[in-house]
């Protein structure tokens, strides 16, 4: 956390957004908060980790979001 309580990577924005950058990956989320907004975040950084593209990580919010319909 930073001196200012937000999570290294995450943005506060007007509004009730967040906007979040992990490597070259970038995310805005509107609204934001609860378990949908966390899991786009858990596959932001998993995507960064991996070094996906911005192609990879769309393909993976898809296949979550697709297993779990």
């Amino acid at each position: 956390m930073s001196e200012h309580g937000v999570l290294p990577g995450l943005w506060p924005i007007h509004g009730d957004g967040v906007l979040a950058r992990q490597g070259d990956l970038v995310l805005l989320i509107h609204p934001a908060g609860g378990a949908f907004t966390d899991r786009l975040l858990d596959l932001l950084a998993a995507a960064a980790r991996a070094g996906e593209s911005g192609l990879g990580f769309t393909d993976l919010v898809s296949a979550e979001f697709d297993a779990d319909a």
